[in-house]
């Protein structure tokens, strides 16, 4: 079929100019689809003339509109295994020898376009594979003979080198904005560094966040440093040389887990270290920041608990500078004894937990431009210290908002009535002096604490009626340094607290998390008045009966829901927290804007192992294990 279309179009040249010859012939494997596609263009074209071709130029312009409609793939395959076509005029061999030097151009549309164009009557190149081929013209007396040489031009060797340098500069050039794309983006390397006014830490990038652990925000508070206020590390020389590693948690304070006389001790008095989350380390930043004051009842936990801290991720969605630190805690950061006011400034003791956070509040002042923080525009958050710091002088122009989570800080008990009452822990460490306190190692102070006398020394309690009509314990005190008066008061009296905004909020739930009775899920109606009347009688029968009336049993009730375990401890906690978060809210309120700001409200993104239970009271664990609350932080 190609040959005898090429016949014919050979006749016809024979017909009309017999001074041009049209030869074809076929490789071993030819392409016949790729062929046939250009013989297809061809024919159309011809047949679509108005009038056949009648010289070289119209040939040319057939053959250029031929070439312009193969599609790129087809064009590949034909450069591949195209028969050989050639359109040549018959003269001398060294006459076409001559027209063949001056064409060598890289077979593609364009050149091809271009040679086109540009052909003359005496040669037509022809591409094989990736070498450049041309037919000579042998003449012999009775026919014309042609052999295929092997011809490359010095300009072809250049333009090939110079293609190949132009791909490689190409390709340098699309690795360079990819990498430029990437810097912009990522940070170059998972470590950072940052200048404090202390020293340099090493720090490390993760999770689309600058995280810096274990900073050292006071002297460790060991040996003489026991039971006093916190010390500046600068002002005692107690810098680094080189750069301090933060890359990692440093110890939790000293503690015992479960709080009772047989727990588990746990943690160091080393402990005095914060810990920063940032998106952004320019000093220019103006990020705002959050001091995270972890909860526990002032007893146990710290500020890097998994599920219970700031995250990485916590700073990149909320493009938010989050502070977390160790303070003291029990009785190393709470213990008031009139032989530990020896040496102190201020003539007090106790409280030191709370010292320990001002401390940091200080450092924050200080350093935290330098991790992209904004040092007017720091918010802390908490439970219990957030409202001792609110009510504290010693804390004022260290903050300027407040979050406080399920606060219930309630202390009216005075710096001599503590003191007396903790010499039972003086009497069981059988020590006289502050010399022999000091002395003591972390076990013997932590098993000399009197949990049984005086419940609010255990968290467990807290989460329960009060026992014996007692609601408050010697743990925080008023001692008139760092907190002067009743939280309450403070309010109403004024010039005491920071005035600065203040969020309040509690849970429907307060202490269905950790219930003092183990056996309370299986609890009837009857248990339910039973316990309620035991541990509410030592306020007095007229409590009792206004806690049955407001805490009805009588009401309906799914027997799938628990009912008195959910009645007993929606008591407690509006004892324990509902209601003093209520009447702080309602002393604390000043004047109320008249219009209020609409926020739309958001879900909480949970993490991929989260699933909601069908009754949280049955797996209210669940939540806990599985790090809801970081999750629900972020909105």
């Amino acid at each position: 079929r190609i040959m005898h279309r090429a016949k014919m179009v050979q006749e016809w040249f024979d017909e009309h100019n017999n001074e041009f010859e049209v030869l074809t012939w076929t490789p071993n494997s030819p392409d016949l689809n790729a062929v046939e596609h250009l013989w297809d263009v061809l024919d159309k074209q011809v047949r679509s003339m108005e009038t056949p071709p009648r010289n070289l130029q119209d040939l040319k312009d057939l053959l250029l509109t031929s070439w312009c409609q193969i599609p790129q793939h087809t064009f590949r395959d034909l450069v591949e295994s195209m028969p050989r076509r050639a359109l040549v005029k018959k003269t001398s061999l060294n006459e076409h020898r001559k027209v063949l030097n001056r064409h060598s151009h890289i077979l593609t549309p364009v050149f091809v376009m271009k040679q086109l164009k540009e052909m003359n009557e005496d040669a037509f190149e022809v591409p094989e594979r990736n070498e450049y081929r041309y037919l000579v013209q042998d003449e012999a007396e009775e026919e014309v003979q042609y052999a295929r040489r092997y011809y490359v031009s010095p300009f072809l060797q250049v333009s090939r080198r110079c293609m190949f340098l132009i791909g490689c500069g190409i390709v340098a050039l699309l690795a360079l904005a990819a990498y430029l794309a990437y810097v912009a983006q990522t940070p170059p390397h998972s470590y950072t560094q940052v200048l404090t006014d202390c020293g340099w830490l090493h720090g490390r990038w993760e999770d689309g966040a600058y995280s810096l652990k274990g900073i050292p925000y006071a002297v460790p508070p060991v040996g003489e440093h026991r039971w006093r206020p916190p010390a500046d590390l600068k002002a005692n020389g107690k810098c680094w040389d080189g750069v301090y590693d933060a890359t990692h948690f440093r110890s939790i304070c000293a503690q015992v887990q479960p709080l009772r006389k047989d727990g588990r001790v746990m943690g160091q008095e080393d402990c005095l270290y914060l810990n920063i989350w940032t998106p952004s380390l320019l000093t220019t930043a103006g990020l705002p920041v959050m001091v995270w004051l972890h909860g526990g009842g002032l007893h146990m936990l710290s500020g890097q608990e998994k599920g219970y801290s700031p995250t990485e991720e916590l700073a990149r969605r909320t493009q938010t500078v989050f502070v977390s630190l160790n303070y003291r805690l029990n009785a190393f950061g709470f213990m008031a004894l009139e032989l530990l006011r020896k040496g102190s400034p201020t003539n007090t003791s106790g409280n030191y937990g709370f010292m320990d956070q001002i401390r940091a509040l200080h450092w924050v002042q200080k350093n935290i431009h330098v991790f992209g923080g904004d040092p007017k525009k720091v918010t802390i958050f908490g439970e219990t210290a957030v409202l001792a710091l609110m009510n504290s002088p010693q804390a004022k122009g260290l903050f300027h908002r407040a979050i406080g989570m399920s606060s219930s800080f309630v202390s009216n008990t005075s710096l001599a009535s503590a003191e007396r009452d903790n010499l039972v822990f003086l009497k069981r460490t059988g020590c006289q002096d502050a010399t022999c306190l000091r002395k003591l190692n972390i076990t013997q102070i932590l098993q000399a604490i009197p949990w049984e006398e005086y419940p609010s020394w255990a968290k467990d309690g807290q989460a329960d009626i009060p026992v014996n009509g007692n609601s408050y314990g010697p743990v925080a005190v008023l001692d008139g340094h760092v907190l002067i008066t009743h939280s309450f008061k403070a309010w109403e009296k004024g010039g005491y607290y920071n005035d600065v905004p203040f969020v309040v909020g509690t849970t429907e739930q307060e202490t269905d998390f950790s219930p003092t009775m183990k056996n309370i899920s299986t609890w009837t109606w009857d248990d339910y008045k039973w316990f309620l009347s035991e541990n509410l009688r030592p306020f007095g029968d007229h409590v009792l009966s206004q806690a049955l009336k407001l805490y009805n049993s009588s009401a309906p009730c799914p027997t799938n829901d628990r009912c008195p375990e959910r009645l007993y401890t929606t008591l407690v906690s509006d004892m324990r927290a509902s209601c003093p978060s209520n009447r702080l809210a309602t002393r604390a309120a000043g004047k109320m804007p008249e219009d209020w700001p609409e926020f739309p409200s958001q879900t909480a993104m949970l993490n991929e192992t989260l699933s909601v239970a069908q009754n949280p009271l049955a797996e209210r664990c669940t939540l806990w294990e599985k790090s809801f609350y970081s999750y629900a932080w972020i909105n």
